[in-house]
């Protein structure tokens, strides 16, 4: 008989932030410690920190360190948004999932025509995770673009790395949704819910001196582009791990 599979092992993140309970600003080895920016708030029955949209987690710039310059990488976060993204607001309800054309083949029900080449002009920018400093290549930002036009999946997941930015064309709702982006020197492949959704040959040297944040941007010397909805567990990687060991699936 063909012998069980056996296991894949679990790496060891260079930082995790659980995030779950309330005040959690602390990796889970308690390595690394957060500085809230504004308020956010914690929710007992999501598990995970909220944003309004004009608050953050300044993490400090050590937590990257060994993801600097080209080196091979994999973030990963669960990020729920909502809101628009142009000013704050209180927490809102989650919206449900609904159908559009899709294919069925298609775990996240996305169409091949939301898979677009082009960045899209959306309405506003929410930035989830940030490392890095401004300059071209520099900085590593997972951005959603809230467009008002694409209910009832508004949020056009982008990689920004500062001219060395991709817009992957993919859309999501405002539902729980596991994101990962991995570089290996050259190319930066996202993940969503565990399956690739693309590629993009991308010349990163990303920087050392701003802090990690959480929640918004840190480019300059004040943090902007606030995010809007839900995080939790968010996590770094100084390895490119492949899509049957990204953490959607249970790492």
């Amino acid at each position: 008989p063909i012998p069980a599979p056996t296991a894949l092992p679990i790496p060891t993140p260079l930082a995790r932030f659980p995030l779950a309970t309330s005040g959690d600003v602390s990796s889970s080895d308690g390595a690394y410690t957060c500085t809230e920016i504004g308020a956010p708030a914690w929710s007992e029955s999501e598990g995970a920190v909220h944003f309004d949209g004009d608050d953050c987690l300044s993490c400090g710039n050590d937590v990257y360190q060994d993801i600097t310059g080209s080196a091979d990488r994999t973030v990963c976060l669960w990020v729920m948004p909502d809101g628009d993204g142009k000013s704050p607001r209180a927490v809102a309800r989650r919206a449900q999932p609904r159908a559009r054309e899709r294919a069925p083949s298609d775990p996240h029900a996305l169409s091949n025509a939301r898979r677009r080449a082009t960045c899209l002009t959306a309405s506003s920018s929410n930035i989830a995770i940030t490392f890095g400093e401004y300059g071209n290549g520099k900085m590593w930002n997972y951005q959603f673009d809230y467009d008002a036009d694409e209910e009832p999946t508004p949020y056009l997941l982008k990689f920004i790395g500062f001219l060395q930015n991709w817009g992957t064309g993919v859309y999501l709702s405002s539902s729980w949704t596991h994101v990962c982006g991995t570089y290996d020197g050259s190319t930066v492949e996202m993940f969503v819910d565990g399956s690739s959704i693309g590629s993009q040959s991308l010349t990163l040297n990303t920087g050392t001196t701003r802090n990690f944040g959480i929640g918004c941007r840190m480019a300059y010397a004040t943090p902007d582009r606030f995010f809007q909805g839900y995080i939790q567990d968010v996590r770094l990687y100084a390895e490119v791990l492949s899509s049957a060991t990204t953490l959607f699936s249970g790492v």
